[in-house]
This record gives C-alpha cells, structure tokens and sequence, in this order.
C-alpha cells in the first residue's frame, strides 16, 4: 500500500502481486483475479481512493491479466 499526496489531498493506492512456482496452474482466472482484488481492497482499514493494482510474476506473466479483469466485470 502506498499513500502520496497532492497538496492537502491524500491519494492510496495498493498492489498486489504473486509468485507462484513454474508448475502452478490456474485454471479459474476470473476466481483468482477477484480474489486478488479483494486482497487488496483489504490491506488496510481504509480504502483505497487511487487505483488497485494486481498481477502476477513469472510465470504467469504472458497471461492478459487485464482482459481477465475485463471479463469479469472488475472496475478497471
């Protein structure tokens, strides 16, 4: 989570990545990315008012993650 501000108004944003083994699978993409985002929505006791940022790192990295959100109806 990180917090920025811009004059007096403060501006929290939170990311969320993952690493997962090179043999993993996901097979439910859509499950995986509203949990994540749900992770992130609670890192903290307050909400995030800038952006949720979530992803994963090797290997899942060539998935378009972001069409995955897309689909699944995430406010992106």
């Amino acid at each position: 989570m990180s917090k920025s501000y811009n004059g007096f108004q403060a501006t929290t944003a939170t990311r969320v990545f993952v690493s997962l083994p090179s043999t993993a699978t996901v097979t439910d993409q859509e499950a995986v990315m509203r949990y994540l985002f749900d992770t992130a929505w609670s890192v903290d006791d307050r909400r995030p008012n800038s952006s949720i940022g979530v992803g994963f790192l090797d290997p899942l990295s060539s998935t378009n993650w972001y069409q995955v959100g897309v689909d699944a109806g995430l406010p992106l």
